[in-house]
């Protein structure tokens, strides 16, 4: 069993016809962060929204590629280019494994290639709502 675009990990399984039962396996994520942008234009005010996600299936198709570079305490650089729908989604950095989401997250810093300066939303509460929950598996199925 695998998860390409997910995970680095592969599991084994000896499938017998007519046994009984749920197998459970563990596949870890790959912990990758995807970076891109979606327009939050209202009006005459043009305004990019900096999103993020662990899940390339997740990104809307008027999303743009953010172009840039990430920087997160203890990450670990991101496997090669994914491609999705006829477009490439690069990962940007990896939460470093075992580390907690909670705590790493949070300090995210994004550096757009194009000069722009990225401002956090200060009125999001995500990370400080869902800190008891693993939040790499969350931006994963879209929450």
């Amino acid at each position: 069993l695998t998860a390409p675009g997910c995970s680095s990990s592969e599991e084994v399984a000896e499938i017998v016809h007519g046994c009984p039962g749920t197998a459970h396996f563990k596949i870890l994520a790959s912990g990758e962060l995807h970076v891109f942008l979606q327009d939050n234009s209202f009006d005459d005010d043009v305004k990019d929204g900096v999103m993020l996600c662990t899940n390339v299936e997740n990104i809307p198709e008027d999303a743009r590629p953010f172009v840039g570079a990430a920087s997160l305490p203890g990450g670990c650089p991101p496997r090669p280019s994914i491609e999705q729908a006829g477009r490439m989604w690069k990962g940007l950095i990896c939460v470093r494994v075992g580390a907690k989401c909670s705590e790493s997250l949070p300090n995210l810093q994004v550096h757009s290639s194009d000069g722009r300066e990225y401002v956090p939303n200060e009125d999001l509460t995500w990370f400080e709502d869902f800190a008891s929950e693993c939040e790499v598996a969350m931006l994963f199925a879209g929450l």
